[in-house]
């Protein structure tokens, strides 16, 4: 087994509740990287859902995430229409439920008029 000391970062030692939770994840391993997911939601993560459940993201990183998986999707709807598709089939509206039961609004401030981003 791995030996974790878990410290604040003043030097004092956390409080139990914090120990137990933190030990749990940094020994399991189950800590999610943020920037990778960020980078490649569809690799980290089985389904849009799974985002919902992250434990070690805050509400808005996983908003992130899954706006990131939505332009993803989008742009592979676009490959399709252009004939250039072949391969997993679109799991767009499985991110915007995701988004929905995020409250997360639809961001219309950075949304392009069309899907590829032109006018």
């Amino acid at each position: 087994m791995k030996s974790v000391l878990l410290m604040s970062s003043n030097g004092t030692q956390l409080p139990k509740a914090w120990k137990s939770w933190l030990r749990k994840f940094i020994l399991q391993g189950s800590i999610m990287d943020f920037k990778k997911a960020l980078l490649n939601p569809a690799k980290e993560f089985a389904h849009p859902k799974s985002v919902l459940t992250e434990q070690s993201f805050t509400l808005e990183q996983k908003v992130k995430v899954l706006r990131r998986w939505e332009y993803d999707a989008l742009e592979l709807e676009v490959a399709e229409e252009e004939n250039m598709g072949g391969g997993s089939p679109s799991i767009l509206s499985e991110v915007l439920d995701a988004l929905h039961k995020l409250d997360a609004e639809v961001d219309t401030e950075h949304s392009p008029p069309t899907k590829q981003g032109g006018e």
